[in-house]
């Protein structure tokens, strides 16, 4: 049979990739298991498209007898095959006609040919993660051993096949992931102009699911967004990826991590991340999945947040929005205590409001970060100004880079000041009221979002939202200290300069010359 012919082809493939890990990895059993993983799932996406589509009983039986003859041979492929026989006889609605018998008949005689046990799958009727009871010892390697207790999460998350070290750099360790085929969540929502609330529902679940399951092992991961999570288009599968920046929880926050767009909590962005750290930037990327928008964008106007939703969500009613909206208010609250107290307690209410029809009671309106807001008193009156910014990255007594940019921006309208990896040095974009003015420093002194700048009656102010800083001096030499503290702000003159990340002439910063001319 042809089929037969495709599906030894297969195998031959997974044979040859299971002959490459006992090659490489001769004395070390676990990697060489973590390598069978990654084959497996390699065989599983390429046997996927084909066994899911088989409608008939010759093919079917075909598929079976093929499982059978590989029990004792490999472990997990009788498994995989019934796996697959069980999805084309449970799934494929013409099969019961075709097969003359109860599909439920077909159904257990394939458990009981190829018995196993049976794994945690995501799924709507999947309950979400306990928290683990279990203690297990951290581990002298740290990257190891925090990936030793993410084992039980692998379905949800990247799987670590192996540490390594480049040649003569024993100091250096290399993490070998496995690939992980789709795209990124960005762009999966942002490549749709309309989304279904149904598929929505399901990757929401899912993401929840799996931090729920790293947070149940002890780890926080500190660095969710839509970037760090990636989509299998085919199945609608989501996993967590980017596990660099991941610490134990309980372990101090050896450098500070920031993610652009306004995924980062407050007390984070101070070098105090913990589990409700990631609880915020669920919710800052459930914001992006219903609105395509990063969150330091979307919510600079709250009341428009909601239409938005409508407009983009189909399927989707008044009642599940005003509750997305609580929960979404309750998960970024500026107030650590005021949120989930884990990824494993926002799985649990997130599926009982939206699959088991209950209601949610909260008090935490949805709002603004601190550090994006702009005070209340500041009422736009639709004023425009030219703003030039002389830029220069100073390295001891030298000028390293330099550059002079200049921009239109509305009262109303903040400038947001930060670090990102560009062709060049200085970039000037502008997203929903923001203008985003972004530094290429090499030497990442400069915060991801460092400081803010905004018109209030009839002056322009500055805050500083980072870690290391920023200094306002006047031509007169007079010097202000501002430090991550998003509820004071000084005010910022014509010819004024800002010093970004300023400690000694020694180190490097960034000098920026601030002038402004209304229109």
């Amino acid at each position: 049979m042809v089929i037969s012919n495709h599906f030894e082809y297969l195998t031959s493939i997974l044979t040859d990739c299971l002959s490459n890990c006992e090659g490489l990895y001769p004395d070390r059993p676990s990697a060489k298991v973590r390598c069978y993983e990654v084959c497996l799932g390699k065989f599983e996406r390429l046997i996927s498209a084909s066994v899911l589509n088989y409608d008939d009983v010759l093919t079917l039986n075909s598929l079976l007898n093929d499982c059978r003859s590989l029990i004792g041979k490999v472990e997990y492929l009788s498994k995989l095959c019934s796996d697959r026989a069980r999805k084309a006889l449970t799934h494929t609605t013409q099969l019961q006609e075709t097969i003359g018998v109860n599909s439920q008949t077909m159904l257990n005689t394939v458990q009981q040919m190829f018995p196993y046990k049976q794994q945690i799958t995501v799924s709507p009727e999947t309950k979400p993660l306990r928290p683990s009871t279990e203690s297990t010892p951290l581990t002298q390697d740290v990257e190891e051993g925090r990936f030793h207790k993410l084992r039980n999460c692998g379905d949800y998350i990247v799987n670590m096949i192996d540490i390594g070290h480049p040649l003569n750099r024993l100091d250096l360790k290399l993490l070998i992931l496995e690939y992980v085929n789709g795209v990124s969540l960005k762009d999966f929502i942002q490549g749709r102009k309309n989304v279904h609330w149904n598929l929505l529902r399901h990757l929401m679940y899912q993401l929840l699911y799996a931090v729920a399951c790293i947070h149940s092992a002890g780890v926080v991961h500190r660095d969710i967004r839509p970037g760090n999570v990636i989509v299998d288009e085919y199945g609608g599968k989501v996993k967590l990826i980017d596990f660099s920046t991941a610490k134990f929880e309980g372990e101090s926050d050896d450098w500070i991590v920031e993610a652009p767009g306004g995924y980062t909590a407050p007390e984070q962005r101070l070098g105090r991340s913990s589990k409700a750290s990631d609880v915020y930037s669920l919710g800052a990327t459930l914001l992006f999945m219903l609105t395509g928008e990063d969150s330091i964008n979307a919510l600079q106007d709250i009341n428009d947040v909601k239409r938005r939703i409508k407009r983009r969500v189909e399927g989707i009613n008044d009642d599940e929005v005003r509750k997305l909206f609580a929960f979404i208010g309750k998960a970024m609250s500026h107030e650590p205590k005021q949120r989930f107290r884990d990824a494993v307690e926002m799985a649990r209410v997130f599926y009982e409001v939206f699959y088991e029809g209950k209601d949610l009671n909260v008090q935490v309106p949805l709002q603004a970060p601190l550090y994006t807001a702009i005070p209340e008193g500041c009422r736009p009156i639709g004023r425009r100004f030219r703003i030039y910014l002389t830029v220069m990255l100073i390295n001891g007594n030298k000028y390293e880079r330099y550059d002079e940019v200049d921009f239109e921006v509305r009262d109303g309208e903040l400038i947001v000041i930060g670090r990102e990896q560009h062709r060049g040095f200085v970039k000037v974009e502008r997203h929903s009221g923001v203008v985003y003015v972004f530094i290429n420093d090499p030497y990442q002194y400069v915060s991801r979002s460092h400081c803010i700048i905004y018109w209030c009656g009839d002056k322009w102010f500055v805050r500083d939202v980072s870690q290391n800083g920023t200094w306002v001096m006047n031509p007169s030499g007079k010097r202000i200290y501002l430090r991550g503290d998003p509820n004071k702000s000084v005010e910022l003159n014509n010819n004024d300069y800002l010093l970004l990340a300023y400690v000694t002439q020694g180190q490097p910063y960034v000098s920026i010359l601030f002038s402004y001319q209304a229109i």
